[in-house]
């Protein structure tokens, strides 16, 4: 089982919910509330890997509200600042 929740930027709370394959894929959907108070949904296909010691997610996703798009993206895991 896959949990969490994120919040920033335009984001006021979101949360996940999926799973996580024999292969270490994910599948999970999320929902959130943005700064204008509308409720955004959708579900993504993600892929980890861990380049040069850093966690990197390789992702299909699709709006499942608004104009429903669809795409692909990368999320990189970056180092936290010691100040």
């Amino acid at each position: 089982m896959l949990t969490g929740d994120y919040s920033g930027g335009a984001i006021v709370v979101g949360h996940l919910l999926g799973v996580v394959s024999d292969d270490d894929s994910l599948e999970f959907n999320y929902h959130h509330l943005n700064t204008d108070g509308v409720l955004m949904s959708g579900r993504c296909e993600s892929k980890p890997r861990v380049v040069d010691g850093r966690l990197v997610l390789a992702e299909r996703w699709q709006w499942l509200t608004g104009n429903r798009s669809h795409g692909e993206s990368e999320v990189e895991e970056i180092a936290a600042s010691n100040t």
